[in-house]
C-alpha cells in the first residue's frame, strides 16, 4: 500500500501528477490510494476516483489503511500526512512502519530545516530538482544523510504545458503572521482585519492601479488575481474591475500557468514553474524582512543573482516594471537564469 496525497483539502500538485503515473504504469505489487479530506471539492474527489483508488482521511477505513501503509509519498509535510491518530498518536508510535517520501510543494529555495527536520518529520527520501537545492538540503540543519536527498525534479513539470494568452497572473504566496486567516490545518478562514493589512494595501492597490490597468486595456491584457489556498476566503476583499478578475477557492496552476504571459509573485516557489515556461517574473518584495521573520522558513536563495525577473520593494516600481514589460509584449530578459531549456 502506497498512501499518496497533496493539500487535505484539495490535490493538483506532485502527489496527484505521481498518482496518475503510477495508477497508469501499475507497478506489481503496488496498491496505490490517494488520501484527501472530505472538505475537499467533489469535482476533485470525482477526477481523482477516474484516476484510482481514492480514501477519505475521516473515513474509518483511513488509520487501518495507514498502519499498513508501506510508503506515504506527498508534497505536504502537514500533520495529517504523518499522523492519522491526531492527539492519540502516542498510543500508536509503536505500529508506524512505513517510510515517508516527501515530493515537496515546489522547489525548496527556503532553508525549511526548523520545520522539516530529521526529529520533527523523519522523513526517508527528500526530493529535490537540482545541485543547489540537494546541496541546501544536505548542508542545512535537516540531519539527513546526502543519499537521503535524491535529485528528480518534480512530478509535477510533467503536467506544465503552454497556451499563452494576453494575461497577467497575479499569485503571491502566504503570510504566516496573518494568523486570523487560517485555522490548525491551514485551512481558509475568513478575516474582517485582513482589510488592514500591508499584503492587502500592497495587492489591491496593484490590481487597481490606473497606469497599470490603462497599458494592460491598450495592449489587449486581462488579469487574474489568485490567492493562496491558505489565503482563499480572503478573496472577497478584493476590488475586481474590467480588467483584473479576482479567483475564488483553488485555482488550476496549470492552466494559469499555461494561459498567462506574465506573472507577479513574491518569494513563492511557483516562480520555478512558470520560469520552466520560460516566461518573464516580476517579483514584489515589500515586506521581506517581516515575512521571513514570521514565516517557517528562512531565506537562502539569491533573487538578485538567481532569481527569475526584477524585484520590486514597493508599488511604484512594480508598477513601472510591469508596464515596460507589457509594452515589449513580454520579452523575457532574464532567459539565461533558466537552467533546464524546457
Amino acid at each position: 500500500i502506497w498512501l499518496i496525497s497533496d493539500r487535505i483539502d484539495n490535490a493538483g500538485d506532485n502527489g496527484e501528477v505521481l498518482f496518475k503515473y503510477i495508477c497508469a504504469h501499475k507497478p506489481e505489487g503496488v496498491r496505490p490510494m490517494f488520501v484527501i479530506g472530505e472538505v475537499a471539492k467533489e469535482e476533485v474527489k470525482a477526477r481523482l476516483r477516474s484516476i484510482g483508488e481514492v480514501l477519505i482521511a475521516e473515513s474509518k477505513e483511513y488509520p487501518f489503511y495507514f498502519l499498513m501503509a508501506e510508503k506515504i509519498i506527498s508534497s505536504s509535510a502537514g500533520e495529517f500526512t504523518i499522523n492519522a491518530f491526531d492527539k492519540q498518536r502516542h498510543y500508536y508510535n509503536d505500529l508506524y512502519n512505513f517510510k515517508y517520501y516527501f515530493m515537496n510543494h515546489g522547489v525548496n529555495c527556503g532553508d525549511c530545516s526548523r520545520w522539516l527536520n530529521k526529529y520533527n518529520k523523519n522523513i526517508h527520501i527528500m526530493f529535490a530538482t537540482g545541485e543547489s537545492e540537494r546541496q541546501n538540503d544536505i548542508e542545512k540543519p535537516y540531519n539527513y544523510e546526502p543519499e537521503q536527498v535524491v535529485i528528480t525534479g518534480l512530478a509535477r513539470f510533467d503536467a506544465l504545458y503552454n497556451d499563452p494568452k494576453k494575461q497577467l497572473l497575479i499569485l503571491p504566496t502566504w503570510r504566516r503572521a496573518y494568523r486570523q486567516c487560517y485555522d490548525e490545518k491551514t485551512s481558509s478562514i475568513y478575516y474582517e482585519g485582513f482589510k488592514s493589512t500591508d499584503f492587502f494595501k500592497f495587492y489591491n492597490g496593484l490590481i487597481t492601479d490606473e497606469r497599470l490597468l490603462k497599458v494592460m486595456r491598450e495592449k489587449g491584457y486581462t488579469g487574474l488575481f489568485c490567492l493562496h489556498p491558505i489565503f482563499a476566503k480572503q478573496s472577497a476583499h478584493f476590488e475586481s474591475n474590467d480588467v483584473f478578475k479576482i479567483n475564488e477557492g483553488f485555482v488550476d496552476y496549470n492552466r494559469a500557468f499555461a494561459e498567462s504571459s506574465l506573472m507577479v509573485t513574491d518569494y513563492s516557489t511557483i516562480a520555478f514553474d512558470f520560469a520552466f515556461l520560460n516566461k518573464p517574473i516580476v517579483y514584489t518584495q515589500f515586506d521581506r524582512e517581516e515575512f521571513y521573520e514570521n514565516q517557517i522558513y528562512d531565506e537562502c536563495f539569491d533573487y538578485a543573482n538567481e532569481g527569475f525577473g526584477p524585484i520590486c520593494e514597493d508599488l511604484e516600481s512594480a508598477v513601472n516594471e510591469l508596464v515596460r514589460i507589457i509594452e515589449n509584449d513580454c520579452k523575457n530578459d532574464y532567459l539565461d537564469r533558466v537552467p533546464l531549456d524546457s
